[in-house]
This record gives structure tokens, sequence and C-alpha cells, in this order.
């Protein structure tokens, strides 16, 4: 039996409610559980353990790996950390499904540019510039001609301890594509490669959010793919710090992604819904502190 502390991340809004109200639900339930008055969970009926919630308020990889490393040289000093949030999912099949992420690749780096070399006003009042976005390919694939190695696919799977929380939860897993903003388009055709070189290297170019994420849909199988804002932010400083054996991060997928502005009002219902996926990775941690 020894002490154990766990750190819970929410991002947004309707994550810090849900698992507020998960709190709300062992600290008033006839357990050994009580709220102290930093806002801590607390049992010491089997040593010390606490499970401490702190709503980031922030989205975005960078705020998700920077805050990953503040927790880290806090005094609470967790065994674990778990990042709770939601996700969008190409499959409205998985709407309100629970995943722990297995890998996760960064989609973003590209180009902004007018669309147009005019621009159109806006009721007489203003200027409204129309925009391009894209992504370039160079960092999702091998390209012709190659300037650059592709940004790493990185694996948040490779530790025991995942492999453990996977199989005593029963959750499953999944592949996030990790964006640095909210993506409302379907996936596109898959690019086909350049038939003239040997292996997978195709024309060095730039392509939609569609297409990457059709890319990155087809490299990623059989895991389903999710994606979200932060999951590269986490996966890339837990990699550099050497501390994959703590961090965990479980999506809810709270959105299929073409009918995102539909849905507006499900996601903390849904976030609510997967609150039985946290309290099982919770209760799995505990016994296993406690030795059972």
């Amino acid at each position: 039996m020894s002490d154990l502390r766990v750190e819970i991340v929410t991002f947004n809004t309707a994550e810090r409610r849900a698992v507020k109200e998960l709190f709300r639900k062992l600290g008033t339930l006839p357990t050994s559980w009580t709220w102290t008055q930093n806002g801590i969970i607390r049992s010491t009926r089997n040593g010390v353990e606490e499970i401490r919630h702190r709503p980031l308020g922030a989205q975005g990889n960078v705020m998700a790996g920077s805050e990953l490393v503040q927790i880290l040289v806090d005094d609470f000093s967790p065994d674990y950390i778990i990042f709770y949030g939601c996700a969008g999912a190409a499959d409205s099949n998985l709407l309100g499904h629970a995943f722990l992420i297995e890998s996760t690749s960064y989609v973003s780096l590209g180009r902004v540019r007018p669309a147009t070399k005019s621009h159109t006003l806006t009721q007489l009042i203003g200027v409204t510039l129309r925009e391009q976005v894209k992504l370039k390919n160079k960092w999702l694939c091998d390209t012709n001609p190659r300037k650059d190695n592709p940004l790493p696919q990185i694996k948040l799977d490779q530790t025991q301890n995942f492999v453990n929380l996977r199989a005593a939860t029963g959750l499953d897993t999944a592949h996030v594509a990790a964006t640095d903003k909210v993506v409302t388009v379907p996936l596109g055709p898959v690019p086909q490669p350049n038939s003239a070189f040997a292996g997978t290297v195709y024309d060095e170019g730039e392509w939609s959010y569609g297409h990457a994420l059709g890319f990155v849909a087809q490299r990623c199988r059989p895991l389903p793919l999710l994606i979200d804002m932060e999951s590269y932010g986490i996966g890339r400083t837990t990699e550099v710090l050497h501390v994959a054996d703590c961090v965990v991060a479980l999506r809810i997928v709270t959105d299929a992604l073409a009918d995102k502005d539909k849905q507006s009002g499900a996601q903390e219902a849904l976030l609510k819904q997967g609150l039985p996926a946290l309290a099982a990775l919770l209760t799995v941690m505990i016994r296993a502190a406690r030795g059972h």
C-alpha cells in the first residue's frame, strides 16, 4: 500500500463542469472520499489518496505541453496525470465513445494566403478579405523534392503501464490528428503517391484539411481517427521528459466533424456520459496503489 496522487486536466468549460460533477458525486457518496479546502478529493483510509482537478481554461498543443511541465514541477507531485477532454471524429457513430489515445500526428503546419487578389466590401463599413488555408504535405509524409523530414507520429502506448490500463479498463484506443484550430470539414479523398518512386513518396505540395485528414485516417488504420487540439503537445512533452508511465490522455467523442454546428449543446452532456470511463481509470490507479 502506498500514497497516491492523481491530477486531472481539462481544457474548456464543458470538460471542467463534467469533472466537477464526478468530484461532487465522489464527495457526497457514503465513501471515504471527502472534499478538502483547496478543492482536492481526499481519502485517508488506505494511506493518503488525493485527486486534484486542474481546469486549464485554455486550449491548444502549446498550452497542453506547457501545462504538463508546470504540473511536474508543482508541489502536488502526481503519480498519474490524466488529460480528459472532448474530440471530434469523422464517423458520427462514435459520438459518446471513450478512447485512450494510443498515438498522435500533428496536422497544422501550412500557409494562409489571400484566395483572390480582389476584396469585397461588406455593407460599406469595412473590408472582408477572402482567405485560403492549406497544409504543407512535407510535414506529413515523404515528398519529392524532399527538403525537410516529416514530423514524427508520436506513440503514447509504449509502456507496460499503458497496456495495463487498457486491459484493466477495457477502453478502446484511437489515433489523434492534433490541429491548432477547430475543424468542421469531412475527410477528403486520400492523396495518391507518385508512382515513379519506390515506396510511398508524394509530390511536394499543399493539401486541404480534408485531404490531410483522409491521409492520416488511412495511415492510422485500424485505429479510429479522432481530432483534437492538444494530444500532440501532450505526447511530444511526455516523450521529451520521459514521463510516459504517468501520463494518460482520455478523449470522449463529442463532435462529428461535418455536423459540428448542429451539436453545440451536446458536448457537455456527452462528456458527462463519458465519466464512467474516467472513473474506471481512477479505480485502476487506486487499486494498483493499494496493492490489489
